[in-house]
């Protein structure tokens, strides 16, 4: 497995600011201190603020960027780093849990929920 270093990975989270997020926010600085965080104010505009970690992140020159909704918690670094390898071994640019058929994206049973997912930059 390769090693990927933590400072290729940015995290973005849009966010209602709710008790969740500082659990989120503790748990990622142990596991990804070096990793750069962008919390995206979701109070405002929504629902198209939520694209706005979209804009971000393009500012950024991370390899790796990981949007993660502020109820996810990373309990461990690992899964993520052998997840980023699987990426690499098959070429993919994007992967992610599926749906689950929310109304709101047309019962898309492929589409991606955003609850967490990681994107290759190249």
């Amino acid at each position: 497995m390769r090693i990927i270093d933590k400072k290729d990975i940015l995290f973005c989270a849009t966010t209602l600011f709710t008790k969740s997020l500082d659990y989120q926010k503790k748990q990622l600085d142990i596991f990804f201190t070096e990793s750069e965080k962008i919390i995206i104010d979701g109070n405002h505009n929504w629902p198209t603020v939520w694209y706005e970690w979209i804009d971000e992140s393009l500012n950024s020159n991370k390899e790796w960027i990981i949007h993660i909704d502020e109820d996810c918690f990373i309990l461990d670094n690992q899964p993520i780093f052998e997840e980023i390898n699987k990426m690499i071994d098959n070429d993919f640019g994007i992967s992610g849990c599926p749906d689950g058929h929310h109304e709101y994206r047309s019962c898309n049973h492929m589409a991606i929920n955003s609850f967490f997912m990681i994107l290759r930059r190249e």
